[in-house]
């Protein structure tokens, strides 16, 4: 299996493990959870208790939650609350000007 999917997949154990753990989860759901976790590192091929594949495919210091919360903030500042049709009418509105301009050089071939 791929590697960087087995990395992906160490991160999830980890963040539910981390969720059970810290009483993210509750008390009554731990068990069940636990068995997820066993469940989607066998399906995956992934051992958290291994030391030498822990290694291969940690992605520490990073986690899961900090990698998401990167991708918040940077999605975020880039401001994807607007759809990718009004950021085209955009680029085109402030495109146009220049376009005109060129069409006009160019009929006088004044490039």
């Amino acid at each position: 299996m791929a590697e960087k999917k087995q990395q992906l997949v160490l991160s999830i154990i980890d963040f539910l493990s981390s969720s059970v753990s810290d009483g993210t989860v509750k008390s009554d759901d731990k068990e069940g959870l636990e068995v997820a976790i066993q469940c989607i590192g066998e399906a995956f091929g992934v051992d958290p208790d291994d030391a030498a594949q822990r290694k291969r495919l940690s992605i520490a210091p990073a986690s899961l939650p900090t990698i998401f919360d990167v991708f918040i903030k940077t999605r975020d500042k880039l401001g994807s609350g607007t759809s990718s049709v009004s950021q085209v009418g955009n680029l085109r509105t402030r495109l146009l000007p220049l376009y005109i301009v060129g069409l006009y050089c160019h009929s006088r071939c004044d490039f």
